[in-house]
C-alpha cells in the first residue's frame, strides 16, 4: 500500500478526542460492585468524544458508568456539530468531576440507559 492511501485509510479511523475518567461512590449492586481495599463500592465513571469521519454523524460523546462485570449505564450523543459535541462533552466532563456519589436511579433519572 502507498504512503498516501496508508494516510487516507488511517485518517478515516476513527480517533479519541478527548476523555475523562472518575471512579465514584455507589450504595447499589451493580453485579458486581467494584469493592476496594477499604471497604468502600465503587464503579467507574468515563466521558469521551469521539471523531468518526466515515460515519453519518460525524462526532459521538458518551458518558457512561461500569461495574466490575457488564452491568452499566450510559447517555450518548451524536452530531455533525463539533461545537455541540464539545458542549455536550464539557457539560458531562464538569459533572462527573463533581460527583462523588452516584446510583442507579439517579442516573436512571437523568436519562441514562442501560448499556
Amino acid at each position: 500500500m502507498s504512503r498516501a492511501k496508508a494516510e487516507k485509510k488511517r485518517a478515516n479511523l476513527p480517533r479519541r478526542l478527548s476523555e475523562f475518567k472518575k471512579t465514584v461512590a455507589t450504595p447499589d449492586d451493580w453485579c458486581p460492585t467494584i469493592v476496594m481495599a477499604n471497604g468502600e463500592c465503587v464503579v467507574d465513571g468515563k466521558v469521551f468524544l469521539d471523531d468518526y469521519p466515515r460515519e453519518k454523524l460525524r462526532y459521538f460523546a458518551r458518558i457512561c458508568f461500569w461495574g466490575g462485570d457488564d452491568m452499566g449505564r450510559d447517555l450518548d450523543f451524536a452530531t455533525n456539530d463539533i461545537e455541540k459535541a464539545k458542549d455536550f462533552y464539557e457539560k458531562w466532563r464538569a459533572w462527573l468531576e463533581q460527583q462523588t456519589v452516584v446510583t442507579v436511579d439517579g442516573l436512571k433519572a437523568l436519562g441514562f440507559v442501560m448499556a
